[in-house]
């Protein structure tokens, strides 16, 4: 069984999963106008930045030389260390969907947003920013993973966010990414945990 912790306000609410449950739990955020999902089975925790820049721990994210652009650093959380990757700069990198943007824009963009919610307190982008523990195997048995994310869209039920998965809809060959259409046919994009702790790119942090 596996709790996802959901931490709000300094208030936590933990969220049961297992096998025998109908409902899946998706977490819901955005990239560049792109509406994301991530099982919540496949997460261990869901907290926003401001509780890791400014809490108790006084945690923060500290670079880490001669690391991908993506990767952010090394924070601590709770008595135990995460490797926190940008997931913006790595989609934006790997992923040859992405229509609205330019590489090197959607960078731009991305380590602007970076440099505001981590290092300036007063940014009122911050507000929606999130980490995201990663749990989920995988061979390189990596469980101390974390992704950061801009702007939250909240969580969703599938008992009441149907949604139909499409197939060979893709020409990034990413096993990590798939499509779906919900009921009024907006397009979601499913990032595999599992997957993307698999995939030799995102495993690879090092520029040498």
């Amino acid at each position: 069984m596996n709790n996802l912790v959901v931490s709000n306000n300094n208030q936590q609410i933990a969220i049961k999963n297992n096998n025998t449950n109908l409902a899946t739990s998706w977490i819901a955020f955005e990239i560049f106008g792109k509406k994301w999902l991530i099982n919540s089975k496949e997460t261990s925790g869901f907290i926003p930045l401001n509780e890791i820049i400014n809490g108790a721990e006084k945690g923060y994210i500290e670079k880490i030389p001669l690391t991908k652009h993506w990767f952010l650093g090394v924070c601590a959380y709770k008595g135990k260390l995460f490797a926190i990757s940008d997931i913006n700069l790595f989609i934006s990198e790997h992923l040859s969907t992405n229509e609205n943007n330019t590489e090197n824009n959607a960078e731009n963009n991305a380590e602007n947003n970076a440099e505001n919610n981590i290092e300036n307190n007063n940014s009122n982008d911050k507000k929606n920013a999130y980490l995201i523990l990663l749990q989920a195997e995988n061979k390189h048995n990596i469980n101390n993973a974390g992704i950061l994310i801009y702007k939250s869209l909240g969580l969703k039920n599938s008992t009441s966010f149907p949604l139909n998965f499409l197939e060979n809809n893709n020409s990034d060959n990413n096993t990590w990414h798939q499509q779906a259409t919900d009921k009024e046919n907006n397009i979601w994009n499913i990032l595999s945990v599992k997957e993307l702790l698999n995939d030799e790119k995102f495993f690879n942090i090092n520029t040498f």
